[in-house]
């Protein structure tokens, strides 16, 4: 897929959200309850210390879901370190490192923001195909665990047009814009 079908798309979206009636309705009600599940989950962590349990609950209370991979990544060092890798634009290093993580049983936010990051990783290489999956879980069965539900949003409407999708992008984009007014 090349640049200038992205742009199409893009452009596309922006028609249709221009035409779109759809940004009067209320937006989607979100009350840092993801911070405040991990902060439950931190509490009861056998692994961390006393300080270290305080210094991160402390950390959600103040930022919120703003917080959560900055708390994810204290908590596991290698989560940490797969981040920095996704940083340097290899999505090949960013799979082998994230992609464990997407499957871990032991802490649903962990797995939920490693799919984020992933799937942001994938889309970035446009490897769009591959990226969809892992936003549609996002959007869907791990948005209980994502404080990156309307970036996943955006992202698989933009995944739909670099995949000339269009009509299921514009519906994506759509939903984006209803959902999440507020978002950048």
């Amino acid at each position: 897929m090349n640049r200038s079908a992205i742009a199409f798309g893009m452009a596309f979206f922006m028609v249709v959200a221009g035409l779109s009636n759809s940004l009067s309705a209320s937006p989607a009600a979100r009350d840092d309850s993801v911070a405040a599940g991990l902060s439950g989950f931190v509490q009861e962590s056998k692994t961390l210390s006393e300080g270290q349990r305080a210094e991160l609950v402390k950390l959600l209370k103040e930022s919120g879901d703003e917080a959560i991979s900055d708390v994810l990544m204290k908590m596991y060092p290698d989560y940490s370190q797969a981040l920095a890798a996704n940083d340097s634009d290899s999505v090949t290093k960013a799979t082998e490192l994230l992609g464990p993580m997407m499957g871990s049983t032991e802490n649903p936010w962990l797995a939920a923001d490693a799919t984020y990051y992933l799937a942001r990783a994938l889309m970035n290489g446009e490897r769009f195909e591959d990226a969809i999956p892992l936003l549609e879980s996002l959007i869907g069965p791990m948005s209980e665990w994502s404080a990156h539900e309307a970036e996943a949003n955006y992202f698989m409407a933009a995944c739909q047009a670099g995949t000339l999708q269009f009509e299921l992008a514009s519906h994506a984009f759509s939903t984006f814009l209803e959902n999440f007014p507020e978002a950048p």
